[in-house]
């Protein structure tokens, strides 16, 4: 049985069915997979479900760039600083912002970032 199949194997409870929890690193790639395929708001949702802070960080972040690729800057604004709440430290994250505030034309504070690295 392949890896795949075993984490969405359905568990019995008495009556119940319960679908087995999706693990983070699972869910990384469905955040991958919606945002690829459009579908940000499916993207959001697993990326909220994320308990690992650094995959969590990373989801957001490429919830970020899909954003702004698509010149949606504030949903791109409100997906890094996301990341950034997941993980604060992250300078691949602050760089990321850094480089999204120069595209809306905040070019000082866009420097101060980037001098802050």
């Amino acid at each position: 049985m392949s890896r795949q199949a075993k984490s969405c194997r359905v568990y019995h409870a008495g009556n119940l069915m319960q679908e087995a929890p999706i693990p983070d690193h699972s869910r990384l790639q469905l955040v991958v997979s919606h945002a690829a395929a459009g579908n940000l708001v499916a993207a959001a949702a697993e990326a909220s479900a994320i308990l690992d802070k650094p995959m969590a960080c990373e989801a957001w972040r490429v919830l970020s760039r899909v954003n702004a690729n698509m010149q949606r800057f504030s949903e791109a604004r409100s997906a890094i600083d996301i990341a950034l709440q997941q993980q604060p430290d992250s300078r691949s994250a602050r760089l990321d912002r850094a480089l999204l505030t120069e595209q809306r034309g905040q070019y000082a504070e866009a420097l101060a970032e980037l001098e802050s690295l």
